[in-house]
Formats: C-alpha cells, structure tokens, sequence
C-alpha cells in the first residue's frame, strides 16, 4: 500500500469517525468509567511520581542492556527445560512455528497477545488449515467480527454492549436481548471446549525475567492459565523490548501496569511461568517455547530519542486520556499499536510503508505524557518524528512547501507584523485552506502584534 493512500485512508476515515455520534459515545462511556477506576487504582501508591521514577529507571537499565539480560533470560530458560529462537520479523517466526509443529497440529487456542496481532498470527495459520480460537473476550468479539483490536488492552472498546449482544445473536441465534452475564457464560463454556480439544497453546507475555528465565502474564479472565496449561505445547511470542532484570522489578511493574491498564490494584490473575512440565508438576505443557521478535525493534533502539519508546509497558493508559483517541478510536490508526505511543512507534516498526502522517494525529496537549507510568516524553516523541517527517520528505510535497512558507512567515517579525488580523486570518485561509482548514480550526490572530503590545 503506497503512501500516498495510507495517508488518503486516514484522512478519510477520520471525516467519517468525527460525524461517528454513536462511536463517540459509546467511547466516552467506556473511557470515563476508566478514568473514575484509574484514579482509585493510583491511590495504592503514597507517591506516584516517585514510583514512576523508579520504573523508568527500571526500564531504561532493561533496554540499555538489553542485550545482556535477554542472553540471560535465554540460558536461564533453556535450563528450566524450554527452547528459545530469534526472530527478525515475521517470516522468520512463521518458519519456525512450521519448523515446532509439523504437520500435527489441527486446533490451537490463544491468550491475548499483541505481538501476534502484529504480525497476522491467526492469518498465517488458518492459511496452513489450522483452527486458531482467541480465549480473551474482547479478543474473541474481535475474531468473530473479522476486526483487528482497536485498543491495546481493551480490544473490543469500540463496541457497545448492544452490538455485542447482535454479534452472538447473528452468530450463535441466541437471545436479541441477552445480558452481558449471559453471553460471558455461553462463551466460556464454548472456549472450554476449545480448550481440551487443543494441541496447542499461543500467549504472549508482559514480561521477561532475565535472573529467573521465566515469562509473565497479566490477565483478568483465567484464560491465559488455560492456554499455557492445558494443551501439550505452549509457544510464547513476545518482542525484545518485554525484558526486565530480575524478579524484584515485578514488584513494581505489575502494580503500576494494573492500576494504570484497568484501574485495578493487582490484576486477577498473575503468572510466573519458567519452563514445561517438569516430573513433579502435575499440570503444564509437555514442550515449551520462546520466540524473540525483533521486527523493527532495532530501528527504534539505535535512536536515541526513540529509544525511550520501547520503554511502554502496553497499559493503554496514553491511549484512555487522549483527546484524539477519544474521536477516531484505534482502528482509524490502521496499526496494533494505535493511540499516542503508537504514533510515536509504527512508523519505525512498519517500514514498508509510510505511516508519519500518525504523529501529526495529536494536539500535543501533554496528557499521554503526564499519565505514562514509566515517564516516557510521549509529546516530544511526537514533535520529534514531525521534524523526521519533514526532513525524510515523508510528507505530501504540498505541505512540506506550506510549512517551509510557514517557517519563514515565522522567522521574521516583520512578515509577521505586516497587515492587520484581518488580513493575516484572510491569507492564511487562503493559502492553508485545503491543508489546514478540513480538519483543523483557523487560528485567531490578535488585533494587537506582540512588538505593540510589549511598548503598553
């Protein structure tokens, strides 16, 4: 897909998300209980900025080093049992899940995973006539619409709750006026069928321990558990950047991820997992699988501005507060990864095509920011692949000439001075009106110039 409609797309799509009233509230609805729970959720801390602080060194010390722990994690691992591969991108990890499982296999289920949902998973195997059946609910919703997550860890938040009860009534004819309750029962007696007839189970993971060699999931549903427990295989897909030191750092880690992902203190569910079976366990998968993915990771390590990017901790929390979220939701993003943090890094993971027009999805209003539980300047991110944009010429040509006209309007206080408000609002109409003015409001120029009101 070109640029050039990549770029068409977005423009269009957020024409279409802003007339959206239905989408608006059914976000508003979803993102204000949010916001009432995070709140509570950060009073467990008796000084946040000081924790946040500590988790940003934390992760600034994973990354820096990362290397070093991830070879850690790797010998750690493959002495509790487990086998660990690299992968550079996606073909890669389809070679070797061909290369784990043969011909064998005929039906896997799946825990949440965005590393997966990055790389088209489920498409790669029900292309080899394999059964993939997602286990997380809002996942799960997802899957049956035919739809990619429109949130990093509430994958169906664009739906309300009445179209969620039409999608199992047109899918499974059962009752146009079901309850919440009542469709959370019949699927989790439908997935605990899927469970038992799987060969295989798929998860991703939050983290990576490197002293221990295990890997750990968050969730809230149980269906992790079943799907890195019940089936005889268990492979973990999970990017470099989900590395931390030590067992020590989950103190800190899973408290802020949960308070700041759902407004939970502590997540229902918390796993430790380190290997297969071994003799004396009574449950476990009988081989166990690592898959480290790169897949432009390193694009955004060798940088040292967006270095601090992989610092995310995927909560989502960026994404609850933005106002442009708020608007277009994630799908409009056309990327896994959406919202604030996801502007910032999908233009350096997906290279093969141009997705800079993201960074300029934003008011810079600083909220992504000031929310991030590990302190990453998301805004200045932001602002810093704008300025990449422009010089990688990643831009319509048209409006890398309006900003150079723009720029040099700027740098002269006389330009600037020149005419009454009046006028400067009627030329930049003029000259910016196809390029501002569609989907941005005119700025309002004073009556008095900063020179005449500094002389007062």
């Amino acid at each position: 897909m070109s640029e050039n409609i990549l770029y068409k797309e977005f423009k269009s799509t957020l024409g279409a998300q802003s007339q959206n009233k239905k989408l608006h509230q059914t976000l508003n609805k979803s993102l204000e209980n949010y916001h009432q729970k995070y709140l509570n959720g950060i009073n467990q801390f008796e000084n946040i900025s000081s924790f946040k602080e500590k988790l940003q060194i934390i992760r600034s010390k994973s990354i820096l080093q990362m290397e070093k722990y991830l070879l850690q994690f790797e010998g750690n691992f493959k002495k509790n049992g487990g086998e660990l591969f690299w992968a550079d991108d996606a073909n890669d990890v389809f070679n070797l899940i061909q290369h784990i499982i043969g011909d064998n296999i005929k039906s896997v289920v799946k825990s949440k995973s965005m590393a997966t949902e990055e790389i088209d998973f489920n498409a790669f195997l029900e292309n080899q006539n394999i059964k993939v059946t997602e286990t997380d609910l809002g996942e799960y919703i997802v899957q049956l619409r035919g739809e990619k997550p429109s949130h990093i860890t509430a994958p169906a938040l664009h739906l309300s709750k009445d179209d969620i009860t039409l999608l199992f009534h047109e899918k499974f004819e059962s009752s146009p006026d079901a309850s919440a309750e009542e469709i959370t029962a019949f699927v989790r007696k439908l997935l605990r069928r899927e469970f038992t007839e799987a060969e295989l189970g798929v998860s991703g993971a939050n983290f990576l321990v490197a002293d221990s060699g295990s890997i750990c999931i968050t969730e809230n549903e149980g269906n992790a558990s079943l799907t890195t427990a019940w089936p005889n295989i268990h492979i973990v897909l999970a990017g470099i950047e989900k590395i931390i030191p030590s067992f020590t750092d989950l103190g800190y880690l899973w408290p802020v991820l949960s308070s700041h992902a759902t407004g939970q203190k502590i997540s229902v569910y918390n796993h430790m997992i380190s290997g297969p079976r071994q003799e004396e366990e009574g449950d476990g998968p009988e081989k166990m699988y690592v898959i480290l993915l790169n897949n432009g990771r390193d694009n955004l390590l060798i940088n040292k501005e967006l270095r601090q990017s992989l610092h995310c901790i995927k909560c989502g929390a960026c994404s609850n507060i933005c106002p442009v979220y708020k608007i277009i939701s994630g799908h409009s993003y056309n990327s896994v990864y959406n919202g604030p943090i996801g502007s910032v890094t999908t233009p350096h993971l997906r290279t093969d095509a141009n997705f800079f027009h993201l960074s300029f999805a934003s008011s810079l209003c600083g909220k992504c920011t000031e929310i991030c539980p590990v302190n990453i300047p998301i805004d200045d991110l932001l602002l810093y692949n704008r300025s990449l944009a422009v010089e990688k010429e990643k831009m319509p040509k048209s409006e890398i000439r309006a900003i150079k006209l723009l720029s040099r309007i700027l740098k002269s206080r006389k330009r600037m001075n020149m005419g009454s408000s009046s006028i400067r609002s009627l030329a930049f109409k003029i000259v910016f009106r196809k390029k501002w003015g569609v989907l941005r409001a005119y700025p309002d120029f004073p009556k008095t110039n900063f020179n005449k009101s500094r002389k007062k």
